[in-house]
């Protein structure tokens, strides 16, 4: 059955998880524009351990999206 036959509330909160999504299953063509919000994401659903090593780089972060205001204390902006 095509996937665009099966309706959302068929699925179970827990019937897909990250286990059972082979990789390279979703490339970033499957994922529509605006499918992804900052209002969908919360504080932990991002955390140091779901970061792979190198992931977020200079060349990622929008010019002014780290300030110091947004640091936490105790961390040098000089």
């Amino acid at each position: 059955m095509p996937l665009t036959r099966i309706k959302s509330s068929a699925i179970g909160t827990d019937a897909i998880t990250s286990a059972r999504i082979d990789d390279g299953a979703v490339a970033t063509v499957d994922i529509a524009d605006n499918a992804v919000t900052t209002a969908k994401i919360t504080d932990a659903n991002i955390t140091t351990a779901k970061i792979a090593n190198n992931a977020v780089t200079t060349d990622k972060v929008a010019a002014g999206a780290i300030t110091a205001a947004k640091l936490a204390s105790g961390v040098n902006t000089d």
